[in-house]
Parts: structure tokens; C-alpha cells; sequence
């Protein structure tokens, strides 16, 4: 299953999405934006429960319910959702994506 988020951000608009549970994360968008989202998150330096630190190279789904989602630095986290997949639904609103 794919799941994708959009973000915007002042640098332009930002398409992540993941393949599958273990997919690393595909970046749709300018320079620009992805470096002001790498800086964010290198600034902010977000940890899991594990210690471990978020970057955009290990970003995970969860992360952006979690920890991105919040309008901070002018970021906007938006999720795609696909009308009638019940089984994105499902796992939207159980927080197990």
C-alpha cells in the first residue's frame, strides 16, 4: 500500500510517500523546499520513543502524524487519502500506518 502526505512549505510544495510498510520515503519536489523541511527537522531535532533522531532520510509515516504535523515554521502536513480504501482509513484513524 502506498501512502503519501503533501506538505507546503514557503520553499513550494512537498509529495512524500512510502511504498509498502518498510519503503523509504520518495520526496516529489524543489530543492528549495526539501532543504527548508531537512532544516526543520534538523533544527527542531525530533526523537522517537527510541532515541533515534528524524531525518528525510528515515522519515516514516507515523512521523508526520506524530511529530510534523503540527503548523509549525510555516509547514502544513496534509494526508492524501484515497476515497474508498477503507483499509487507509482504518489505518488513519488507529494511528498504525
Amino acid at each position: 500500500m502506498r501512502t503519501t502526505y503533501q506538505m507546503i512549505t514557503p520553499y513550494g510544495d512537498i509529495v512524500v510517500s512510502w511504498e509498502g510498510d518498510d519503503g523509504a520515503a520518495s520526496y516529489e519536489c524543489s530543492d528549495g523546499a526539501l532543504r527548508y523541511f531537512a532544516d526543520f527537522l534538523s533544527i527542531t531535532m525530533l526523537n522517537r520513543a527510541d532515541g533515534s533522531r528524524i531525518t528525510t532520510k528515515n522519515l516514516e509515516p507515523v512521523d508526520m502524524l506524530d511529530w510534523v504535523m503540527p503548523n509549525d515554521f510555516g509547514i502544513v502536513v496534509i494526508p492524501v487519502l484515497i476515497p474508498n480504501d477503507d483499509d487507509l482509513m482504518d489505518d488513519l484513524f488507529s494511528r498504525r500506518l
